[in-house]
């Protein structure tokens, strides 16, 4: 039910979500422009675009900035190139570290996330259309790093933002060999995940289509990310 619904912020109204059949008829697009109101003149629920539209053409609503797995979900339906598509790596990221560093991995954990959480730095780990993200390249840094140089970057730890030469590059290749090897366990699972959704396409045709479409569009994703690092 949720596509059909709108949530108002008026002060005619107490009721602050409503049921609008026939909403869902306005199809996404990441380019459409609108805005939407309650007109108490008319108590009614209004949509005007913001940009021009040919006669007789498709008009769009935007259903807002979410990604493929958002979208599957809450809509139904999957966008190929989805600017905002994202692969979370966070519960992959301390296993690996484990595997490179099985001695010392508890430990560095530790300290590593006392730094990320003393500069204010989102835990979001995960790699966009853009590439790897700040906080989960950060962590990979600092995850890399011998124990006794995080002990001294507790203390100083402005130093991971503002001098690009602490870093030694033995240090970015092995950041460079965690990243790669997340990233090469994720396109992985998403492979073997796609074969799976294939042996289900007599059942459920479109959802295991749409599903794998989703997954594919991920490694491509994570594909990248790698051609770049």
């Amino acid at each position: 039910m949720n596509s059909r619904c709108i949530t108002l912020n008026t002060k005619e109204l107490t009721d602050t979500i409503a049921l609008a059949p026939f909403l869902d008829c306005l199809n996404h697009s990441l380019e459409a422009s609108v805005d939407t109101f309650y007109d108490p003149s008319s108590q009614s629920f209004k949509i005007s675009t913001r940009i021009p539209y040919q006669k007789d053409s498709q008009v769009f609503i935007s259903y807002g900035p979410h990604d493929n797995h958002f979208l599957l979900t809450e809509y139904g339906f999957v966008l190929p190139g989805n600017r905002y598509d994202y692969v979370d790596c966070a519960d992959q990221f301390w296993t690996h570290v484990e595997r490179m560093f099985p001695k010392t991995a508890p430990i560095v954990r530790e300290k590593a996330l006392v730094i990320i959480e003393t500069l204010g730095i989102a835990q979001e780990y995960v790699i966009t259309r853009e590439g790897i993200g700040y906080s989960l390249l950060t962590l990979a840094r600092l995850a890399v790093l011998p124990v006794q140089d995080l002990d001294r970057l507790t203390t100083r730890h402005h130093q991971i933002l503002y001098d690009d030469g602490y870093f030694s590059s033995q240090h970015e290749s092995l950041c460079r060999e965690l990243l790669g090897s997340i990233v090469d366990h994720v396109v992985q699972d998403y492979q073997d995940r796609i074969q799976r959704m294939h042996a289900l396409n007599d059942v459920y045709p479109v959802l295991m289509q749409m599903s794998a479409d989703m997954l594919q569009s991920d490694i491509d994703l994570l594909n990248q990310s790698l051609d770049n690092r």
